[in-house]
């Protein structure tokens, strides 16, 4: 298996963080939370998605 890392660039990696942070608190940032963990999940098994 073919090994996979994602980097989260500037802008994207604050946003990140900051969404982390409110997520305990919010329904909608812990959604968002997890919609990226769900895509950064299926790119690592398969680095030909999309």
């Amino acid at each position: 298996m073919k090994k996979v890392r994602i980097v989260l660039i500037d802008n994207a990696a604050d946003s990140y963080h900051w969404l982390q942070e409110k997520a305990s608190d919010s329904k909608v940032e812990m959604a968002i939370v997890e919609a990226i963990r769900n895509k950064t999940d299926i790119l690592k098994r398969d680095v030909h998605y999309g």
